[in-house]
């Protein structure tokens, strides 16, 4: 089933924040 883009895009948002904050060179760690 396809999702929709914006819903896909918050979904990935959620999970970097998640991953850890960003570092100073805009990476993650």
């Amino acid at each position: 089933e396809k999702m929709n883009v914006e819903e896909e895009v918050e979904r990935l948002k959620e999970e970097i924040k998640r991953l850890g904050d960003p570092q100073q060179d805009g990476s993650y760690k």
